[in-house]
């Protein structure tokens, strides 16, 4: 696999949203270590949202994820249930 089939965006910088983003972590541990989701803060790359249509503050007010091509429709969900 060259890179994970899911991207998660989150804002560290906020405590609620920080520890929403580490029981999030927790909770697909097996998925995070096999390099199959990542996990990335958008305070350390504030551009990467545009690429995909979101803002900082759509970030911050709501998780988002990218797939592999960069789409933002790919759902959490699907990964959890195994497919």
């Amino acid at each position: 696999m060259i890179g994970p089939l899911l991207t998660v965006w989150c804002n560290t910088r906020g405590p609620i949203c920080d520890a929403g983003i580490d029981w999030q972590r927790n909770k697909l541990l097996a998925l995070v270590r096999a390099g199959t989701v990542e996990f990335k803060d958008i305070n350390e790359q504030p551009d990467a949202p545009a690429h995909f249509g979101a803002s900082l503050d759509d970030i911050r007010r709501r998780l988002h994820a990218t797939d592999e091509a960069g789409s933002s429709s790919a759902r959490m969900s699907r990964l959890r249930s195994g497919g």
